[in-house]
């Protein structure tokens, strides 16, 4: 909210959840603030590796949302070079992201 303020957005036209603990929680509070609102659709903003299961749970919340991934990992138009295939220190860091990602979406489809 701080930020959007200082950045010039008008404090009246940005609106905060309740504290949330994840992306399950934050669905369910939008939902919470678009019927408090009558607001009919979102733009869903998150991470592009994160979107898939974002999308599903805001979609499953009951909320339209017109999705705008961002912060891509992987530049899709450069070519691929010998030095792709050599180990690298923050691979294991994207290992992490890549499978809690895979493990929310299996929790959330088996037990949500």
């Amino acid at each position: 909210r701080d930020v959007g303020i200082t950045r010039g957005i008008p404090a009246e036209q940005i609106f905060v959840t309740r504290e949330v603990g994840n992306t399950a929680d934050e669905a369910r509070a939008i939902a919470d603030l678009m019927r408090e609102n009558k607001w009919k659709r979102i733009i869903l903003v998150t991470t592009g590796w994160h979107m898939p299961r974002a999308a599903w749970l805001f979609r499953r919340a009951g909320i339209e949302c017109t999705i705008f991934p961002v912060d891509f990992q992987k530049d899709p138009a450069r070519p691929i070079t010998l030095l792709d295939f050599l180990p690298k220190g923050g691979a294991l860091e994207d290992t992490e992201t890549a499978l809690r990602e895979i493990y929310g979406n299996v929790f959330y489809r088996l037990f949500r």
